[in-house]
């Protein structure tokens, strides 16, 4: 998404969202609030709290900001806000990263899962297996068989735990293949590369090369959802080809452990009526996404069952801890 195009969308937003004001009902919330994004702007993060930043100071009537806390994967963001105090002022927003990356942690800093308290998780959806725009294959059957025939040498990944990573050796050991694992910092010179044709394939986010993608200097090949994707109609899921393959992007709020049952009730409630908006939903469908509506026990066991997953296909693949 380009400037011009987050500055509608901010416009769109201002209207505000019919709320119920909820958080005051619950309990006093601070009158600043401070959303974590562990990533540099510009990113699907930091877009998406922006605007859900603006939202929250129209619904609650508090001031809501945003602070870009970069660094180790967004492990350095994600542990300022678990060491926070637990009285609504610091929110975190990340992604299905923080999953991934903990999943080949030799000495993770947090817990995932029990460093935080889960406040929503705001939408979903497929990532794709990408090719080069000149590459043979159309759809995964001739993929495979090219990675049967010893064809298929290497996958780029913007980094030992991203999503393309684990995403990468969840098809190896589907396969039983063992594709070299190309780690960047970043996506950008991943798309490069594969679009000279220095590696075979790489399952990302349509943000991530949707350039690429509109100019055909690459293509997808086939979707990571176990279903099909109304985002991606002329793709088919690889688990169709691949029982159990199953990657989705996913994006999330979170506060420290310890947040009050009764606040956390009531930035669940009315975060996930926000997400659910017109506006927003059309924000989330720029990234191929959806919105996702779970209670906190809900969204503790989606991301147990995420973590298990995961972990597994480190295991499996043996993925040395970094």
């Amino acid at each position: 998404m380009n400037r011009r195009q987050f500055s509608k969308t901010l416009a769109g937003l201002a209207g505000g969202v019919a709320l119920a004001p909820l958080a005051r009902a619950a309990g006093s919330l601070p009158e600043l609030i401070k959303i974590v994004v562990p990533f540099s702007p510009g990113g699907s993060n930091d877009v998406f709290a922006r605007a859900l930043a603006q939202q929250i100071s129209q619904t609650f009537k508090v001031n809501c900001v945003v602070e870009n806390k970069a660094g180790a994967g967004g492990a350095i963001g994600a542990m300022q806000v678990a060491r926070s105090t637990p009285d609504g002022s610091t929110l975190l927003l990340t992604s299905n990263s923080m999953i991934t990356s903990h999943a080949v942690q030799a000495n993770p800093a947090f817990d995932p899962i029990d460093s935080f308290a889960h406040v929503a998780i705001l939408n979903k959806g497929p990532s794709l297996m990408v090719v080069s725009g000149n590459s043979p294959h159309e759809a995964m059957p001739s993929f495979i068989e090219s990675v049967k025939a010893g064809k298929v040498q290497n996958y780029g990944s913007a980094g030992i735990g991203s999503s393309a990573h684990l995403g990468g050796e969840m098809l190896n050991h589907a396969l039983g293949s063992n594709i070299a694992h190309v780690p960047y910092r970043g996506m950008a010179n991943v798309a490069v590369d594969l679009t000279a044709n220095s590696l075979d394939f790489v399952i990302t986010t349509v943000a991530s090369v949707s350039g690429q993608l509109r100019r055909k200097h690459l293509k997808a090949i086939a979707v990571t959802s176990p279903t099909p994707s109304p985002f991606f109609p002329h793709l088919r899921p690889m688990a169709e080809h691949l029982p159990g393959y199953d990657l989705e992007a996913w994006w999330g709020v979170f506060a420290p452990a310890g947040t009050p049952p009764a606040l956390l009730a009531a930035l669940n409630q009315s975060i996930n009526r926000i997400s659910s908006d017109a506006v927003m939903a059309g924000l989330y469908q720029q990234e191929a996404t959806a919105p996702v509506s779970m209670s906190p026990d809900e969204i503790r066991r989606f991301l147990t069952i995420e973590r298990e997953k995961w972990s597994a296909i480190a295991r499996h693949r043996n993925i040395q801890p970094v």
